[in-house]
């Protein structure tokens, strides 16, 4: 299951879903650091600017800058060094899939029935989305098909262990 997880995770980690994800969450936080820089302080954010590009904005340019920051009218682009970061890291991304509960699929040969393969062979479903971040890796569930005849399905963690209730303890002093 172990040496399993790392093939699952390094063809999850390299497929065109997990790159494009990656760079959309990194140009919202980008995006958002933008907006509180410019909406926080928007001389300072002036004065950095000039400093980074080596010459003092015009008018015209500020009114740019702030037109397009609060129509947030711009796209961020950038290299793919996220992705070749996380690239590095499919030990750790294969431990989370390891701890996941699996059952395998098998379709016996006597069966004329096949799992669809492709070179990305990772399906996730997402359950309804629930908070602001969305639902962790650990509570989707993943379907990896092996062969066209094995798909090895791999389930939401769920909570362990027992409920405890906490008496509340109030400090009357």
């Amino acid at each position: 299951k172990k040496r399993l997880s790392y093939h699952i995770s390094t063809l999850y980690l390299r497929s065109e879903y997990y790159r494009n994800m990656l760079n959309k969450t990194e140009s919202k936080l980008m995006r958002e650091i933008a907006e509180k820089r410019f909406s926080y302080n928007r001389k300072e954010f002036f004065i950095k600017t000039e400093e980074k590009i080596g010459k003092p904005l015009t008018d015209e340019e500020k009114d740019f800058i702030k037109e397009t920051i609060e129509t947030k009218k711009y796209e961020i682009n950038h290299d793919n060094s996220i992705h070749l970061l996380m690239m590095g890291k499919y030990k750790t991304f294969a431990s989370l899939i390891n701890i996941k509960p699996w059952k395998v699929l098998y379709i016996p040969d006597n069966l004329d029935l096949k799992f669809i393969t492709s070179d990305t062979p990772i399906i996730e479903k997402f359950p309804i989305k629930e908070g602001v971040y969305g639902t962790p890796f650990s509570q989707r569930t993943q379907y990896f098909t092996l062969s066209k005849k094995i798909l090895i399905e791999m389930k939401p963690v769920g909570t362990q262990g027992k409920t405890i209730k906490r008496k509340e303890i109030i400090d009357r002093r």
